[in-house]
């Protein structure tokens, strides 16, 4: 990832629902939970607040099991966008 690029996937759940998924090149995620209620307005953490998505991650390994980063996941409701 060293390439400034950000993987993004994809996907929908055999439950309806989109999990979205996003590698970065930073292995912590320090207070995930107090900076998604604190999100600001207009960023992707407040989006996954607003729609009341859920919000986990993990540490990402490359093929020799070096932490590399890691990976967000956020599990979105489908019904959000029924209206669209």
């Amino acid at each position: 990832m060293s390439d400034g690029k950000v993987p993004l996937r994809l996907v929908e759940l055999p439950t309806g629902e989109l999990a979205i998924e996003v590698d970065d090149g930073t292995p912590e995620f320090p207070n995930a939970e107090k900076a998604l209620a604190e999100a600001k307005t207009g960023s992707g953490l407040w989006w996954v607040s607003h729609y009341r998505a859920r919000l986990s991650w993990d540490v990402l390994r490359d093929d020799s099991d070096q932490v590399v980063g890691k990976t967000v996941q956020v599990i979105l409701p489908m019904a959000w966008g029924e209206s669209v």
